[in-house]
């Protein structure tokens, strides 16, 4: 990746920081595009040339919070040096806070507002959480945490 490459890489990553630091505390009906700008210091023409508009932003946005979570969460579940008991606490404990963290008008704007996200939000699941799930309770079972006999998909 060249400077200019690294350079456009960079504004991206600091409007998704903003944008999510905005919406998660005002809501996204209450954010302009222009508060996005100054805090990610870049133009407003730079945010719709990059992303087109708000709504694209928004799915940029929670794209870029759930993989994080989602590395994270899998960071946590492949933590050989945790035990199932320390794992469901930490996994348990970040969702909470990152919910306590949100406003409720930018969840009810992800989940309501947004069919596409809802969409996205539903492959992702399936594809990459729920596996990722199973695997946290299977190591439940090895570990005596969970009976053995109870189905995973329970």
């Amino acid at each position: 990746m060249n400077g200019f490459e690294r350079r456009k890489e960079r504004k991206k990553t600091n409007i998704l920081n903003a944008a999510y630091g905005l919406f998660s505390t005002y809501g996204v009906q209450k954010v302009s595009i222009q508060e996005i700008a100054q805090k990610a210091q870049v133009s407003q023409v730079t945010i719709y040339n990059y992303f087109g508009g708000k709504d694209q932003l928004l799915f940029e946005t929670v794209k870029k919070f759930i993989y994080e979570q989602f590395d994270h969460f899998k960071d946590i579940v492949n933590d050989q040096n945790m035990s199932f008991k320390d794992k469901i606490s930490f996994v348990i404990q970040g969702k909470k806070e990152n919910i306590l963290h949100m406003n409720p008008d930018f969840l009810q704007s992800v989940m309501a507002d947004q069919p596409h996200i809802q969409e996205f939000i539903r492959k992702f699941s399936e594809e990459k959480s729920v596996p990722l799930l199973m695997q946290l309770i299977n190591q439940g079972k090895e570990q005596g945490y969970i009976h053995p006999g109870l189905s995973a998909r329970t």
